[in-house]
C-alpha cells in the first residue's frame, strides 16, 4: 500500500521575488544550504538555463532517497515546478516514489515576496512514507527556512 499526499505552504520572506524565484532555481548548489540535501547532477540542460532534469539524493541518518524530476523556471511568471522523471534516476537504488510534482509560486509582496508551495506525492514503499509522512510538516518548515536563511546571506535585505 502506498501513501499519497499533498502539502501546502505559505509564508512571506523579506526578499524580493525575483531573488526568491533565482534561488530555488539554483538546484545545482542545494547541497551547499539544505542540509538533508546530500548529492545533485544536473542534466539535459536547455540553452537558456530554465528548464533541466535533476537528480537529487535526499539523505536523513541512515535513510537515503534517491529520485530524478525535470524543473521548469518561469521567470516572468515567478514559477518553479518539478515533475519526477521515473526511471531516470543514474543510481542503482530504486525509486521509492511514485509521484512528486512541486509547484513554487513566489509573488512580489510589501514585505518582500509571498511564497506558496506546493508539493504532491506518493511513495511506492509503505515503511518510508509512514516515516516520512509523520514528519513531513516539520520538513517542509525547514525546507523553507533553508531557503530563508540561505537568501539572507546572498542577498541584501531590503
Amino acid at each position: 500500500m502506498s501513501k499519497t499526499g499533498t502539502i501546502r505552504v505559505n509564508r512571506i520572506i523579506k526578499h524580493s521575488a525575483d531573488e526568491i524565484v533565482a534561488l530555488v532555481g539554483d538546484v545545482p548548489n542545494y547541497g551547499k544550504f539544505i542540509q538533508w540535501v546530500k548529492a545533485v547532477r544536473i542534466w539535459d540542460k536547455a540553452p537558456d538555463g530554465n528548464s533541466f532534469s535533476a537528480e537529487l539524493m535526499i539523505g536523513y541518518k541512515a535513510i537515503r532517497i534517491p529520485f530524478s524530476t525535470r524543473v521548469t523556471i518561469d521567470k516572468n511568471n515567478r514559477t518553479i515546478r518539478t515533475s519526477l522523471l521515473k526511471n531516470k534516476s543514474f543510481s542503482l537504488l530504486p525509486n521509492p516514489l511514485r509521484l512528486l510534482e512541486c509547484t513554487w509560486k513566489i509573488m512580489p509582496h510589501e514585505q518582500g515576496c509571498e511564497i506558496d508551495l506546493q508539493i504532491d506525492y506518493n511513495f511506492a514503499d509503505p515503511f518510508l512514507a509512514t516515516l516520512i509522512t509523520s514528519n513531513i510538516n516539520k520538513a517542509t518548515s525547514r525546507l523553507i527556512e533553508a531557503f530563508s536563511n540561505e537568501a539572507d546571506k546572498r542577498y541584501v535585505i531590503p
